[in-house]
């Protein structure tokens, strides 16, 4: 295609890689590489699924405490969409499930102790994120 034409992002990443390598390196040292890759952006999907990954983790953890977490998949959306970033990637959502689900989880075990839950559910409800004891 023409340059600047029909080229994806990605493409256009890779040329710009490319273009900043060549002005740092010599070409002999370009040469013996033998592969340079370029990693494409995270888009919102992407954000979902690592949501996913990191609530499990919070999953399993309170599992290990005896305590169901279920989450819905409206949460993990939200979530994605909330903590969204293409500059700082998926350091803003680790930040995001802190704030907003870690810290609200431990202050909901923390409510009914000496209490147990048994479990807790994060759904989202008014455009907002929602525990609730299950």
């Amino acid at each position: 295609s023409i340059s600047g034409f029909a080229e994806d992002k990605h493409s256009l990443d890779a040329d710009r890689v490319n273009k900043a390598l060549s002005k740092f390196l010599r070409p002999e040292f370009i040469n013996r590489i033998d592969e340079i890759i370029t990693f494409r952006h995270l888009d919102v999907n992407d954000f979902e699924k690592i949501a996913g990954i990191m609530l499990g983790r919070t999953r399993d953890h309170l599992l290990e405490k005896g305590i169901q977490f279920k989450y819905s998949d409206s949460a993990l959306a939200l979530i994605a969409k909330e903590s969204f970033s293409e500059k700082f990637g998926a350091r803003n959502m680790r930040r995001y499930i802190e704030r907003q689900v870690e810290d609200k989880l431990a202050e909901l075990i923390l409510s009914v102790y000496p209490d147990r839950l048994s479990g807790i559910s994060l759904t989202v409800s008014g455009g907002k994120l929602k525990l609730d004891h299950i």
